[in-house]
């Protein structure tokens, strides 16, 4: 058994307001965590996302409207920057 945070809880405890680089491999949970971030509110730089080669466009497409723009893409992972 783990103990777990939903992120908007994770965001709250934090005595960060914001962060440069946020990672994230959630198990085929990728898209559903970072749909609850707003990068501009954590004022985002990097983001790296798990994404197995799957729906690009839906990430992607998530990114852009926050001005993050695709730095590169290997199988398992994308990596954004603002």
């Amino acid at each position: 058994m783990v103990d777990c945070l939903d992120i908007k809880t994770l965001f709250e405890k934090s005595i960060n307001d914001r962060f440069d680089l946020i990672s994230i491999d959630a198990e085929g949970y990728d898209f559903n965590i970072l749909s609850q971030i707003d990068l501009n509110k954590v004022q985002c730089k990097m983001l790296i996302v798990e994404n197995n080669g799957t729906d690009f466009w839906k990430y992607n497409s998530y990114c852009d409207k926050f001005r993050m723009k695709l730095l590169d893409k290997t199988y398992q992972n994308l990596i954004f920057i603002k």
